[in-house]
């Protein structure tokens, strides 16, 4: 278990409670880490667990505050053909406070790319999304934003579900 903040406020592609940038497998594992990235970049991706997911993630548990231009309760983003996320729960508010930003705001993940997978997954967090222009607003309860035929997330539920164009 993790537990804390993390607050970033330059330029850089990942941050996140527990892993920036995952290759690997990260299994059952839980993360209390309210994270914040300030910034104006469209690749700057926030996440619960890991800002970008190119591995798998299994059984894992988010419940801080995720805030960021693409950021998701799991993963930010998530871009392999091969990556997954599956048995998570994300119970923590996600949100995208960046203005006119083209952005990505999911309850597990906030983009995906290619065809990687989401299985099993609960959202149980708020997600907003204060874009000031309602067509570059993309946010879901599991996932924000998907691209280059992703596949569908199976078997997921959500609440708590919130875009305001301001």
């Amino acid at each position: 278990t993790v537990g804390g903040t993390v607050s970033v406020k330059a330029n850089g592609n990942y941050v996140a409670g527990l892993v920036g940038f995952n290759k690997g497998t990260i299994d059952n594992c839980t993360t209390n880490v309210n994270v914040t990235r300030d910034s104006t970049s469209t690749s700057a991706y926030t996440g619960g667990i890991t800002g970008q997911n190119n591995g798998t993630i299994i059984r894992c548990y988010n419940g801080g505050a995720v805030k960021g231009v693409i950021a998701g309760g799991i993963a930010g983003y998530q871009s392999e053909a091969t990556s997954s996320i599956s048995g998570c729960y994300n119970a923590g508010a996600i949100s995208c406070p960046q203005g006119n930003l083209a952005s990505g705001t999911g309850g597990i993940v906030g983009k995906t790319n290619k065809t990687g997978y989401v299985y099993n997954c609960i959202n149980a967090g708020v997600i907003e999304s204060e874009s000031t222009l309602a067509a570059n607003s993309y946010v879901g309860g599991i996932v924000g934003r998907t691209t280059k035929n992703t596949a569908t997330p199976t078997a997921a539920f959500f609440n708590n579900l919130r875009s305001e164009e301001r």
